[in-house]
């Protein structure tokens, strides 16, 4: 537990300045959750439009009355909850790599600082396994400053 805490207090240096990004990412997910619990009750309810369709068209006595627009109602719901879900867990992955990638240029500039060998420090970072996207910004960011 001590060391968890020394941890949290060591890290909290680089990433309380991205609290917000937090904040919103946490949103996010939230929101992703939400339309992918809630998604399939709108696919059941296309399974029973569409069933409900096919039993009044095999009907010669409904035949008539058989129509698609619920059907196609219910899908439009479905695939706008599961575009939702999508989008929001993309953008919430995009504010966490942008996170990660400016914290770790501020970890590692204060180490670099301390150490005299920035371009080595990412390199270490790259084969340490750091997702592309993150050190694509991480780089991005060192050729800005």
């Amino acid at each position: 537990m001590r060391d968890l805490k020394n941890a949290g207090k060591y890290y909290w240096h680089y990433l309380k300045k991205y609290w917000f990004g937090f904040l919103v990412t946490a949103i996010l997910i939230g929101i992703s959750t939400a339309c992918i619990v809630i998604a399939p009750t709108y696919l059941g309810r296309a399974v029973s439009e569409l069933t409900t369709y096919l039993q009044q068209w095999t009907n010669t006595a409904t035949r008539g009355d058989a129509n698609l627009g619920s059907f196609h109602k219910t899908l439009w719901v479905y695939l706008a909850l599961y575009l939702g879900d999508a989008s929001t867990l993309f953008i919430a992955s995009m504010i966490l790599a942008r996170i990660t990638a400016y914290s770790l240029v501020r970890c590692v500039l204060g180490y670099s600082v301390r150490c005299n060998g920035c371009k080595y420090n990412i390199l270490i970072l790259t084969v340490m396994g750091i997702s592309w996207h993150v050190t694509l910004l991480i780089w991005i960011t060192f050729l800005m400053r």
